[in-house]
């Protein structure tokens, strides 16, 4: 074997020992983007919930299974349009609280949702970012209350479901 192909071969192992050290520290995002669970964003829970009224409110006890971020939606049976056509004038707002009640996050009413759910049905109202919030086997409550209703909304789309589910690890 030559210096030269002896050489190769070292770096090579050296680059896929630090490649391995690297992805142990990152192992379990790396393992689940590769090959992600069936259920890693199986819905957590829903309730329905009147978004024609202020105040009107919904309560959900979840237990993630995994970690990293996790999405609160507005679903409605149909898939929703940008077109113009509504005045997208709903606002929620909504909390997730630990075990011992305490408040972890607490969205604004304000602005756009994001649309959500990949047939175009739902308006995400938060997305919590990384591993700080959702801890796996814990318990939590997520509560969205309605700020500012739209029952423009009910009328073209039907009634809406909160959902709350795993969101996507970028």
């Amino acid at each position: 074997m030559t210096r030269a192909r002896r050489f190769a071969i070292l770096a090579l192992v050296v680059l896929v020992g630090a490649l391995g050290v690297r992805a142990c520290r990152h192992g379990n995002t790396l393992l689940r983007l590769a090959w992600p669970p069936e259920d890693l964003y199986d819905e957590l829970g829903s309730a329905p919930i009147d978004v024609a009224r202020a105040g009107s409110s919904v309560e959900l006890v979840v237990v993630p299974k995994y970690a990293g971020s996790h999405d609160v939606d507005v679903h409605f049976p149909g898939k929703l349009a940008l077109d113009g056509s509504l005045s997208w004038r709903l606002r929620v707002e909504v909390e997730v609280l630990d075990e011992a009640g305490r408040v972890l996050v607490r969205s604004q009413p304000e602005g756009s949702p994001y649309w959500a759910g990949t047939s175009g049905s739902g308006l995400n109202f938060l997305r919590t970012e990384g591993d700080s919030e959702w801890r796996p086997g814990s318990s939590y409550r997520v509560r969205l209350t309605v700020i500012e209703p739209d029952g423009e909304l009910v009328e073209k789309y039907g009634a809406a479901t909160v959902r709350v589910d795993k969101g996507p690890d970028e």
